[in-house]
């Protein structure tokens, strides 16, 4: 895998230092480490010269979730190549979401790597590597428990006092007929716009 390939250039040097600074996730995801499948995720990376003489060139930043399990990536990104002056650093953020849920399974354990590889300037631009992981828990359960909330206004009262919860099959969400979940959602829908009307009609 890249991380292997990293692993093996690597930094003896301690020319390079990468962090995972913040992980924010915008959906079910209750933790920075615990992801629902249709979860956004917002990662953000800094990268540091350590150098004081010389920038690291040609840096290609990497990032993806693998599946311990079945050893293969679920999905892997790359950024395009950029230098880093001598004691100077960059800030990356990079955002994506988790579309299939059919790509987890409940007992499968999961990694999030970030990896950076460059171009030492001093030595003659050899390489040099570095790579860093988060262990990530991924509840593809949680996807089918909740499609969204709606809080319906009308006439400045709340027709609904409370947010209502509007459950789906998990197996709908599981499948990959995501045309027939959305008739699901829109009929849903259409049903509450009735009862909106409804309401109007009778208060008249």
């Amino acid at each position: 895998t890249e991380v292997s390939d990293c692993a093996s250039i690597g930094d003896s040097d301690n020319l390079m230092e990468l962090e995972i600074e913040e992980i924010t996730v915008s959906g079910l995801g209750e933790e920075d480490n615990e992801w629902v499948p249709l979860d956004e995720i917002e990662v953000e990376v800094s990268i540091e010269n350590n150098n004081n003489h010389y920038k690291i060139e040609d840096i290609v930043v990497g990032w993806g979730l693998y599946n311990l399990n079945t050893q293969e990536w679920v999905f892997d990104e790359e950024e395009s190549d950029f230098n880093i002056k001598d004691g100077d650093d960059k800030t990356l953020f990079f955002t994506f979401t988790l579309e299939d849920p059919d790509d987890f399974e409940e007992d499968d354990d999961f990694v999030f790597y970030v990896w950076a590889e460059g171009e030492d300037e001093e030595h003659d631009n050899a390489k040099v590597c570095r790579a860093v992981s988060e262990e990530i828990d991924v509840d593809k359960d949680a996807s089918g428990d909740q499609l969204f909330n709606i809080e319906v206004l009308s006439e400045g009262e709340t027709v609904m006092a409370q947010p209502v919860s509007v459950p789906i099959e998990k197996a709908l969400l599981g499948s990959k007929d995501l045309l027939t979940a959305l008739i699901v959602a829109i009929s849903i829908i259409l049903i509450i716009i009735i009862i909106i009307l409804a309401v109007k009609v009778a208060r008249k």
